[in-house]
């Protein structure tokens, strides 16, 4: 099963929950001692986990006639980041993020032919640095033992490109783009300070590939140039609440 399959699976699961009646939920999961668990002010998080690329180019290879086509993508990847949120209203905050993705650029055959000949892996490292601003929004009160919760916002990323073949052609091997960003999770609140999150955001990132600066393929014609790469992530997250008086 791809890694899109399985995070669209995942999201669904996710938001399944989320629209489970908010009373049951929370009847289910209420606390006898919800005085000792109040509301987090500031939160710290770390995370971990996977991260899944869309398409970058969609090119007929030059070596083997216009019928045949192939996409440049990156394999599936680690994802490291950490994130600060601030609450000032009642269930919804504030939270800025940074991604760190390293991954490889690769050929995959996109004819429909299954010619091998057209895939070929680490034609180069690339690597996302993704600083995002999103609002978080809580379904049901923070304090809560499980808590599902989604966010929207906007990204920031440093694409970064090292390549020793000579397969990716670029005047600056660093390219800075706009994106947008969107994340489901689920939060569980293990003692009054900490807790865990588990959570998928899908990010549409500004494609390095596009524009008058941007990297180009040494080989192969481009014939669709997207202005945007998804990137999955599915992490899991610890946290660290700051309370409220």
């Amino acid at each position: 099963m791809r890694m899109s399959t399985r995070s669209a699976i995942f999201g669904a699961v996710l938001a399944g929950a989320a629209l489970l009646p908010a009373d049951g939920l929370a009847q289910r999961g209420r606390r006898s001692d919800d005085a000792d668990y109040p509301d987090a002010r500031y939160t710290v998080e770390i995370f971990g986990g996977l991260a899944d690329y869309g398409r970058f180019l969609e090119q007929f290879a030059g070596d083997f006639g216009l019928s045949e086509q192939r996409e440049v993508t990156a394999s599936t990847a680690l994802a490291l980041g950490a994130s600060v949120g601030m609450f000032p209203w009642e269930k919804t905050g504030v939270r800025l993020a940074f991604t760190w993705s390293p991954t490889d650029l690769e050929f995959q055959d996109d004819s429909g032919l299954d010619i091998d000949a057209l895939d070929e892996d680490d034609i180069a490292d690339l690597t996302a640095s993704v600083l995002s601003l999103d609002v978080i929004r809580f379904l049901l009160d923070p304090s809560e033992r499980f808590t599902p919760y989604a966010s929207g916002g906007i990204t920031a990323t440093w694409w970064s490109l090292d390549d020793e073949n000579g397969e990716i052609l670029s005047e600056d091997d660093t390219q800075f783009r706009w994106g947008g960003y969107g994340a489901i999770g689920l939060q569980y609140r293990a003692t009054r300070k900490f807790g865990v999150r588990l959570e998928v955001a899908t990010m549409g990132l500004g494609n390095p590939f596009d524009g008058k600066d941007s990297y180009r393929t040494a080989t192969g014609i481009t014939f669709d140039e997207p202005s945007t790469v998804r990137l999955t992530r599915i992490a899991l997250a610890l946290t660290y609440s700051f309370l409220r008086d």
